[in-house]
């Protein structure tokens, strides 16, 4: 009896990790395209204020970018290997579009030294 119990408690927790992992992958796809679009927003402007708003903005969603990456690293209890893998594989492409992300945030700091960051 305590062996079927055991497998329906597995089962379930496979389902919520890999639902967790589902979620959080639309999540950060998502914030991906708000940073790209913030960015498109960023190359276009020509208002100094405006600019400088923006790339607070960009900067700000880089941040919580990388919060999320973060706190998703942990979802990996009850998951099958090919599950990691996957999993870990959606991670490296999201860390190369945050670094994307983060050479255009540069890359657009430099020709237009407008701002500051806080420190």
């Amino acid at each position: 009896m305590k062996a079927p119990i055991a497998a329906v408690v597995l089962s379930m927790l496979l389902m919520q990790s890999s639902a967790y992992a589902a979620d959080s992958g639309m999540q950060m796809q998502g914030h991906m395209q708000e940073m790209e679009t913030l960015m498109a927003a960023i190359k276009a402007e020509q208002d100094p204020a405006k600019l400088e708003a923006l790339m607070q903005q960009h900067m700000e969603l880089m941040r919580s970018g990388m919060e999320m990456m973060s706190q998703s690293e942990g979802a990996t209890g009850g998951m099958t290997m090919e599950s990691r893998m996957q999993g870990m594989e959606g991670r490296m492409e999201m860390m190369q579009m945050m670094m994307g992300q983060m050479m255009e945030h540069d890359n657009e700091e430099r020709a237009r030294p407008i701002h500051q960051h806080k420190r």
